[in-house]
């Protein structure tokens, strides 16, 4: 009986790839591309759990793809990707702890060769897949990866400060805290997007990630630690808004 509500649960979920993580934390300690990776998986994880999104089936070669898109996102090169043949509009800019539900904006584009604002922008990762002749249909990207759902990461606001202590034994804490903000866009035109906020301190000289094996763990570390927590806040806040 358990097995088959687990199994209508999952026949429900959407199916979800994570394809941004941006780093605007504007600090150097930020830069290593495991960070992007794993922040992805952090992502994909707590999504999951909510029971509203399933992984996509993990082929190879879209996994290398996806990871490729997350990795030159993570290092601002492939900014505003296209989800369907029309870019999708700016969300409004929302702070700490809010969420927000609006329908992604759609149109169809002509054939006629015109290409839009964003594909215009320096630096954008272009969908090429949508390049199509007259006559034929675009590929949107949910067919393109065979997804339901998109998810975006970003991570922003980073602090670190190190506080001495002066006493007989000397001594002193770093205390390091970061915002996640994560969205999600749907197939059908769901928008949801929720802000969390993570923080931890350490007595240790040192606080950032570590980097073992090309893996990153982030329950070893105060900002690893930290950033778990804003992603969970973050996909608690997004799942706030009724689906």
């Amino acid at each position: 009986m358990a097995e088959d509500v687990v199994s209508d649960s999952l026949a429900a979920a959407k199916r979800l790839v994570v394809l941004e993580v941006r780093d605007e934390t504007g600090s150097p300690d930020w830069r290593n591309q495991l960070i992007a990776l794993g922040i992805a998986n952090l992502v994909a994880t707590e999504l999951y759990n909510t029971g509203h999104y399933a992984p996509i089936e993990e082929k190879p070669e879209i996994l290398r793809e996806l990871n490729d898109l997350q990795a030159l996102s993570w290092l601002n090169k492939g900014a505003d990707i296209v989800v369907n043949d029309i870019p999708r509009a700016e969300p409004p800019k929302l702070t700490e702890g809010e969420t927000v539900k609006a329908s992604a904006e759609a149109s169809s584009s002509e054939a006629s060769g015109q290409s839009s604002d964003t594909d215009k922008r320096n630096g954008q990762l272009k969908d090429t897949s949508q390049e199509c002749t007259q006559g034929e249909r675009p590929v949107s990207l949910f067919e393109r990866f065979g997804c339901d759902a998109v998810a975006r990461v970003v991570v922003k606001n980073f602090k670190q400060r190190r506080v001495r202590s002066i006493g007989f034994i000397s001594g002193g804490s770093t205390t390091v805290g970061l915002n996640v903000e994560v969205s999600v866009e749907e197939r059908d035109g769901g928008f949801y997007r929720g802000v969390g906020r993570g923080e931890g301190t350490t007595t240790a000289m040192a606080a950032m990630f570590e980097i073992r094996e090309n893996r990153i763990s982030f329950d070893e570390t105060t900002v690893g630690q930290a950033t778990q927590k804003a992603v969970r806040e973050a996909v608690v806040n997004l799942c706030k808004v009724d689906k």
